[in-house]
């Protein structure tokens, strides 16, 4: 595991280390992920709104669509990173503490996959975003049960996003030369 050379003997150099470590796997996940190919919403989204929630359910494409909206910014990892919060490493450590780190590093757009996996997770996305004007964040969540009960503060500070449609890689081939519609909520 990556956080096995971080010592906690030092916390400054500590929490260092463990940036270090989640900002290389961000830039190595950017780096692998697909460009031959766009998810149908990358270029519908307003990517200028400081707060941007994406939901749908399991497999429809979230996290690639956020690694390929972090890929063609073209921004290094200090200045626009990935976080899953379902990563084994977050359920022991609180992410704000992490951002508000990244921030002051730098940072400028952060995509957080995975929130319905992090108690707590609308109002640390709250204050982050009340906190820190020039910070842009991206969120998905597939748990439209857990998103609920837990956005409600958020609801006027960004729009959020349903991912409703199939995409052809899911789709079986005798459907390909099909069009499929968004389903409206």
């Amino acid at each position: 595991m990556h956080f096995q050379k971080c010592k906690k003997n030092n916390k400054l150099h500590f929490h260092k280390c463990k940036m270090e470590a989640l900002l290389a796997k961000s830039e190595a996940l950017a780096r692998k992920t697909p460009m031959s190919f766009s998810r149908y919403l990358l270029k519908d989204i307003n990517w200028n709104n400081r707060l941007i929630g994406i939901k749908g359910a399991r497999g429809t494409g979230k996290t690639v669509l956020m690694l390929q909206r972090l890929r063609a910014l073209g921004l290094p990892a200090t200045q626009a990173a990935y976080f899953s919060l379902d990563d084994l490493f977050f359920t022991q450590t609180p992410f704000s503490p992490l951002l508000e780190q990244f921030y002051r590093e730098g940072g400028k757009v952060v995509f957080l996959d995975e929130v319905h996996k992090y108690p707590g997770w609308a109002r640390e996305v709250k204050n982050l975003h009340d906190f820190y004007p020039d910070l842009q964040i991206v969120f998905t969540g597939s748990s439209i049960i857990d998103l609920a009960k837990e956005e409600g503060d958020l609801e006027s500070k960004g729009p959020a996003i349903r991912i409703a449609r199939a995409f052809l890689s899911r789709v079986p081939a005798c459907f390909r030369h099909t069009t499929f519609r968004p389903h409206p909520f």
